[in-house]
């Protein structure tokens, strides 16, 4: 499980701080899944506002197993490792 840390930065509008998910290669892999929430299709890129907390990404397979799990963690933060941009 990889984890890493999502920078929310106040300064930044709320509007145009986004985290985009994409596989390069989807084959088997059919959902995206954040925290027990289906989010869509691994075919599509999906966009996702970080929200303060922890989470877990996964894809969810055709057979419905989990693969590729990672864990961010989003906090409120000026000094955290990623600021982001949207």
């Amino acid at each position: 499980m990889q984890r890493f840390t999502i920078a929310i930065d106040p300064d930044i509008p709320v509007s145009r701080q986004r985290i985009v998910f994409e596989t390069q290669d989807g084959g088997n892999l059919t959902r995206w899944i954040l925290d027990g929430t289906d989010l869509g299709s691994a075919s599509d890129l999906v966009v996702w506002k970080p929200e303060p907390g922890k989470h877990s990404l996964s894809l969810l397979d055709d057979g419905g197993h989990f693969h590729d799990t990672i864990t961010p963690e989003s906090r409120l933060d000026r000094s955290a490792v990623a600021l982001l941009h949207g």
